[in-house]
Order: structure tokens, then sequence, then C-alpha cells
């Protein structure tokens, strides 16, 4: 079912394929074909460049191979059949009637994917949270034991007598371990597994869009200042110290 760093790749391409076509890229789909034999039920349109057209079936054949599919042309259907069902992009044109020579009309529902590779980078989004899921271990929360409350108190017992006397030292704030050696990318995607979020779930705590969430995670763009308090404000309250992320970015959103 594909790994999440295989499908941050995936969303990746899907973003760069965005990109290139300024989203103006779509999806249609039709329940009765586009060919004379009713096979074709899926055609891009919005926009007449044909190595777009070639490298988002490239992009989505590789999706569709993550999710257990034999790499070949039904790859293309597959992914498009599965932003169907899942994308709120997805939208039911209702029933349209096609007058045939002699015979009776038919009818068949129509649909179009809008910005068909932004929809696809969302899909990726959401099925590399699921991947996380699945390999984030099942954690049992155990309280501390007798031995360590009676640790906690006197330690507390301690600092109180040391303040008292003035001899209480300032507390220093660090940052992670090699913070300021490791790229922002790579701090956040450690201290979002470390609290177990999805990117929906951090975009929400941040009030940043999910897609410029993953921009930040995989590195493509790194958080304005604003957006990095945001982050380690969020990641204070959830981990329950205090988060530092060393500010190595280049290009900011």
């Amino acid at each position: 079912m594909g790994s999440p760093s295989e499908w941050r790749d995936a969303a990746a391409k899907f973003e760069k394929l965005r990109e290139r076509s300024e989203d103006r890229l779509d999806a249609q789909w039709s329940s009765t074909g586009w060919d004379e034999h009713g096979q074709v039920k899926w055609l891009l349109v919005g926009l007449r460049n044909p190595g777009i057209h070639t490298d988002f079936g490239l992009a989505a054949e590789r999706a569709a191979v993550l999710l257990g599919q034999q790499p070949g042309p039904g790859t293309f259907e597959f992914w498009l059949e599965r932003l169907k069902r899942e994308s709120p992009n997805y939208k039911h044109k209702g029933i349209s009637r096609y007058a045939t020579n002699g015979g009776p009309d038919i009818e068949g529902e129509m649909g179009v994917v809008v910005q068909v590779c932004g929809a696809s980078a969302d899909q990726c989004y959401r099925l590399e949270s699921a991947a996380i899921a699945r390999e984030t271990p099942k954690w049992r929360v155990i309280g501390p034991s007798e031995e360590t409350r009676a640790m906690q108190a006197l330690a507390s017992e301690l600092r109180f007598q040391r303040f008292a006397t003035g001899r209480l030292e300032p507390a220093i704030e660090h940052s992670p371990p090699h913070a300021h050696n490791r790229s922002v990318a790579d701090q956040l995607q450690t201290l979002r597994n470390e609290a177990r979020l999805t990117v929906e779930q951090l975009a929400e705590r941040v009030r940043i869009q999910p897609r410029s969430v993953w921009r930040h995670l995989s590195g493509t763009a790194s958080p304005r200042i604003g957006n990095l308090g945001a982050y380690e404000r969020a990641f204070t309250n959830l981990l329950k110290r205090k988060v530092v992320i060393g500010n190595t970015s280049e290009k900011r959103q």
C-alpha cells in the first residue's frame, strides 16, 4: 500500500504537474464512454499540452502501483476512479443524452475531477497519513509509579529550597539535539511523528492549509517566521516541553 516516503514522492510529482499546468487540468468522466465502444471513460481536458497529459498518466500509474495495481494502461482510470470516489474535487454533472444514428438515444452520467493535479496531490497526502497511522505503534500509556512520584516530589522540594536560599539557577531552553544542523522539514517531520499527527491534524493545529503544511514537511518550501512560530507553539503544547525549531530556510512560504 505504499510507505509514507513513497506517498510523499508521489505527491511531489503531482505538485510539480500542478505548477506546470497552473492547476488548469481537469479529468472528465462519462459512464457511457468517450469512444464508440464505450471503453474510454476518462479524458483530460482544460489544457492542451500533450507533455503534461503524458506526465500525469505516468504519475497516476505510479500512484496506482503503490495501491497494489499492476503497471499498465488500466492504472490511469484506476487512479481517477479512486479520486471520483474519495476526492472532494469530484463534481457530479448529472445525466446527459446522446442521439444515435437510427437508434434510441443513449443516456449517461457525467462528472469531472476539477484541478486534477492538485486533487491527486491531496489524495497522496491522505494516503501518506494512512501509511503513517499503519506504521505508528500503539503505545499503552502507563502512569507514574509510587517511586517515580516520590522522586518528583523530592526534586520539587529541593528546587523550592534552592529557590528560597537564592541558589536557584535559571532554567535553560534547549533546542532539539542537532536542530541547527538539520533542515526545517526534517525537524517538522520528527516532531509530527513524535506527536502522532496526520498532515490534516497538524494543519488544523497551526491554521495553515494542508497543502502548505505538506510543502513544509517535504522541504519543497520553508515556513515563514510566523508559521514557524505556530509550529513551535503547537508542538510545545502537544509534547509538553519547549520546542525550538532551528531555521535554516532559504525559500519561505
